[in-house]
């Protein structure tokens, strides 16, 4: 079982503009790590690899969640029964656990909403 957890698409990052001639140049992303944890939030790096999901968790680092940017793929086949037609599909923007969640702690997890109302 996977958990995933949406990031908005949105980018909240803040870049700065350098008017020249009849041009705008954006210049680099001002990185933010809010959490100190040594991963910028990821709406404000364009390296997904080091991009933090959660910046207000020091716990939530690229080596237990992964950001995944938009993207689409195609979906089903036109030739194969019961998988068919072929379309695309986009997804937006999210995150995804490193690790598989088990139906144990999936359960635990439940049982603790739960207790808390």
């Amino acid at each position: 079982m996977w958990i995933i957890l949406a990031c908005t698409s949105r980018k909240t990052h803040d870049t700065a503009f350098v008017e020249n001639a009849d041009t705008a140049v954006e210049e680099d992303l001002i990185a933010i790590d809010v959490d100190g944890d040594g991963y910028p939030l990821w709406s404000s790096t364009i390296d997904i690899a080091i991009a933090d999901c959660d910046d207000n968790d020091p716990n939530i680092t690229p080596l237990t969640e992964r950001y995944v940017p938009m993207g689409s793929f195609t979906m089903g086949a036109d030739m194969t029964p019961f998988s068919g037609p072929a379309h695309d599909v986009v997804l937006s923007d999210y995150c995804i656990d490193v690790y598989e969640v088990t139906n144990d702690q999936f359960t635990l997890f439940l049982q603790d909403l739960y207790e808390q109302g």
